[in-house]
């Protein structure tokens, strides 16, 4: 499965980004017949990337909410496994897909949380969407700055490529996001992506330099040159 598919109505639900991001592992690997998911807590943790702590304090609060229904298993000599997860289905139409290789990206919580709303947010046919921070931060009830290092981490990972929006008036209006989906070959914008990045990781480094960056990026070049 390459995708998640996901109810709009998760992201209105109050739930803290580390529950949003075990939920959505709970989702990626339930059966494909019985829709039930049997996991340890120690595997959906190295799956998310998260803490087991964490991951068995979100797995309370999700059933606490309702969102999913546990129920313990034994094997026959009456030992305890994995548990068995239910989940819930939620009221409403609609829905957006996550790219599974998200949750396998390392991300942080609010990172995850951030990317699943510019998914949501996205046309569905060109995988755009168009948002200002301040739009993502009220809806995540996030601070700018943690909204901000999100995103810097998704375009970091290729999950999504950032760009000025310009209006009509050719003023800037706000961001327009682009979901790069793993399983769309587009090499040539996520080598773009690529490129952009490394070059703003050069020059954030130069900058923090004493020195002109401009001299201190051709010296390097010049001793690349002659070595």
């Amino acid at each position: 499965m390459k995708y998640i598919i996901l109810n709009d109505n998760v992201l209105n639900m109050g739930l803290k980004p580390s529950e949003l991001l075990v939920y959505a592992t709970i989702m990626s690997l339930k059966d494909k017949v019985t829709g039930k998911t049997i996991a340890s807590c120690r595997a959906i943790a190295n799956y998310c990337g998260l803490s087991e702590k964490t991951t068995y304090i979100a797995l309370n609060n999700l059933e606490n909410k309702g969102l999913v229904r546990s129920k313990h298993r034994y094997n026959m000599d009456g030992n305890y496994i994995a548990k068995i997860y239910t989940i819930k289905k939620l009221v409403g139409k609609g829905f957006f897909k996550v790219d599974i290789s998200a949750l396998k990206s390392g991300l942080t919580p609010t990172a995850f949380m951030v990317y699943c709303f510019l998914c949501k947010s996205a046309n569905v046919k060109n995988r755009k969407a168009v948002s200002s921070l301040n739009t993502i931060s009220k809806k995540l009830n996030m601070a700018i700055k943690t909204v901000i290092k999100a995103i810097e981490t998704l375009v970091y990972e290729l999950l999504i490529s950032k760009s000025n929006y310009i209006a009509k008036n050719g003023g800037f209006a706000c961001n327009r996001f682009t979901i790069l989906d793993s399983v769309v070959e587009d090499k040539e914008q996520k080598f773009y992506v690529v490129v952009k990045v490394c070059i703003k990781k050069v020059w954030v480094t130069l900058t923090k330099h004493k020195n002109n960056p401009i001299d201190l990026l051709s010296q390097y070049l010049y001793l690349k040159h002659i070595d």
